[in-house]
């Protein structure tokens, strides 16, 4: 018989998810810290399917894993013996910058950043960092996203792993070196509406000012975002349209 794991509102649609192939919850272990120590957990994958997010991830064995939406409400999952989680989670109805953070007994380690859903199926979803380049999940695509905070900025997108790429800007040729999943970033200055050729592909970024609302809004061949953290740094990032 299945058992009910955990029962939460999410967007305010009620969702129950069950024990059956769900990790126990068990406290967590010595192996969960180092010193006391426990990273926050990383989000490897999110997925719609059937009017439901799947966002799965590693963190601490046995740790528990917690999404808070923008309006303070929660839905968690604990992470399994080698510390993979899955949670899932009804598809927001608006723009959703979901907080992401493990929790050991009463002490919660957040992830940096945020974690973006679209409300529209065919936005983007990534996870957005304040002073650094942001991170996209929904696909691969030559430039992935343009981040500034108002004195510099990011780039970053994706290219066949453990190669040099070439980004033209203004005229100029930069490189950028791709890790081996294949990602790259490169930091740039407060310039960031530069037009970007990545091979044969342009683009060409919008102004990157935005009330920092926390929602996408179209902007040129994409969606731009400004969003506040909670120690009142600002951050706008422009992510291209995945037909780019």
């Amino acid at each position: 018989m299945k058992r009910p794991f955990a029962i939460q509102l999410m967007f305010g649609v009620a969702l129950i998810v069950t024990g059956c192939g769900a990790p126990a919850e068990k406290q967590a272990g010595p192996q969960a810290a180092t010193d006391g120590w426990v990273a926050g957990p990383q989000v490897d994958q999110v997925s719609r399917a059937a009017g439901i997010i799947r966002v799965s991830g590693t963190a601490a064995p046995f740790g528990r894993v917690v999404l808070t939406g923008p309006d303070g409400v929660a839905y968690a999952a604990g992470a399994d013996e080698t510390g993979h989680f899955d949670i899932r989670l009804p598809a927001p109805r608006t723009d959703a910058l979901l907080a992401v953070e493990a929790q050991v007994g009463q002490i919660a380690y957040p992830a940096p950043g945020r974690l973006l859903v679209s409300a529209d199926p065919g936005g983007p979803v990534a996870l957005l960092g304040i002073g650094a380049p942001t991170r996209r999940l929904d696909g691969t695509g030559a430039l992935d996203a343009v981040d500034a905070d108002g004195r510099a900025g990011f780039l970053s997108g994706r290219a066949t792993a453990n190669t040099d790429v070439t980004i033209v800007r203004n005229g100029v040729s930069l490189t950028a070196a791709s890790d081996p999943q294949g990602r790259w970033t490169l930091a740039i200055g407060g310039d960031v509406g530069a037009p970007i050729q990545i091979g044969d592909r342009a683009f060409v970024p919008p102004a990157m000012t935005e009330a920092t609302s926390g929602s996408l809004v179209r902007a040129g061949q994409g969606w731009r975002i400004g969003w506040i953290s909670p120690d009142g740094a600002r951050q706008v990032t422009w992510l291209p349209d995945r037909s780019q």
